[in-house]
């Protein structure tokens, strides 16, 4: 199937305005942006860069020094795509790379009110990241990672993507508590920052993630 349908189309337009799935992603991202995690994720994440720039491979056991925080693991994602937009006030140029790794949950459908709703569970990098542009201008930059099966379609249907793109861009805003544009691209990239290393690591409590991703699924679509 290389496209979606017209009425696949409008059933996500659909999704974005439910109040049931705009619910979901408000208490997902209440989860993740507990401050009592936030700090203690961003700090470990640093050092595994910082340390992941040395050579130093921080998969191996004892490297970083610290361990990740309670209940979480690292991850290194895959590339996938990114979202181009800037901050609502001045012209602070912002990219959010949307990225995929296997230990995410799958996206899933649900009957909301007789309607398909679309659940992405994913998860969003802790904190602003402040990267070079080619002309040397700082780029506010934020990860965003999804399973594989949601980046897969991203590549066969317009829609699908947008509706991705749509989400991160909404998602960011609530977790990080930024007010971005309404206008945003997609450029022909497949990430945006970290240059050399690819993605960068995140940390993920997989079975939290796994537990939310069950939660949403309440009602299975018709």
């Amino acid at each position: 199937k290389e496209d979606m349908t017209p009425k696949e189309q409008s059933r996500i337009a659909e999704c974005l305005q439910q109040p049931e799935f705009n619910r979901l992603l408000a208490e997902y991202n209440d989860e993740i942006s507990d401050p009592a995690n936030r700090e203690e994720t961003e700090v470990y994440l640093q050092q595994v860069e910082r340390e992941a720039r040395e050579g130093r491979d921080p998969s191996v056991p004892g490297v970083p020094s610290s361990a990740p925080p309670p209940g979480q693991h690292l991850i290194k994602p895959e590339p996938g795509f990114v979202v181009k937009t800037w901050l609502k006030e001045g012209t602070q140029k912002v990219m959010l790379n949307v990225v995929q790794h296997a230990d995410l949950a799958p996206a899933t459908s649900t009957r909301v009110h007789g309607r398909e709703s679309w659940h992405l569970p994913y998860i969003m990098s802790p904190a602003l990241k402040v990267e070079k542009d080619k002309a040397g201008a700082d780029v506010h930059v934020y990860d965003a990672c999804f399973s594989p099966n949601v980046l897969e379609r991203a590549k066969v249907s317009a829609a699908w993507k947008n509706m991705v793109a749509s989400t991160v861009h909404e998602g960011v805003q609530k977790l990080h508590k930024i007010e971005l544009g309404a206008d945003w691209k997609l450029p022909k990239l497949t990430y945006f920052g970290n240059f050399g290393h690819g993605p960068s690591v995140m940390t993920h409590n997989k079975t939290a993630h796994d537990k939310q991703a069950a939660d949403a699924a309440v009602e299975p679509a018709a």
